[in-house]
């Protein structure tokens, strides 16, 4: 994980780290790989129960405390080079993040150009005659 995760990111980290919550008792409403208010409402009341600041962002510590309280062993530690890899998805997840944050496009308008479907064209201005 290269940054924090909080609300309206979404991604494998996002994903994991709602398998982990899932795991260790929480329910998650939001969709994979989301990080939405369910997500946002079980991090912080992990926060909460363990006596930590409650902010409803996950860095890599509180990470690592989630995937131990769920169980799970940690990863491997992979070569330098396949963690290189990893830099170009992350800047894509955080545009993706910033757009939706400023309207540019819905998360709604993602899912369905990641998916091929097709929406009517909005038409917000008369046409210049």
């Amino acid at each position: 994980m290269v940054r924090p995760l909080k609300m309206f990111m979404r991604g494998k980290n996002v994903a994991m780290l709602q398998r982990m919550l899932a795991q260790a008792g929480y329910s998650i409403d939001d969709r994979q790989g989301l990080f939405g208010a369910s997500t946002r409402d079980a991090v912080r009341d992990f926060q909460k129960r363990r006596g930590l600041e409650v902010t409803g962002t996950v860095d890599q510590a509180l990470f690592e405390q989630i995937r131990s309280c769920a169980g799970l062993p940690a990863p491997e530690n992979r070569p330098a080079a396949n963690r290189a890899d990893d830099a170009p998805g992350d800047r894509l997840e955080a545009l993706i993040g910033l757009l939706i944050d400023k309207g540019v496009i819905t998360g709604e308008e993602l899912d369905d150009a990641l998916s091929g479907r097709k929406r009517p064209v909005r038409v917000t201005q008369p046409p210049l005659t």
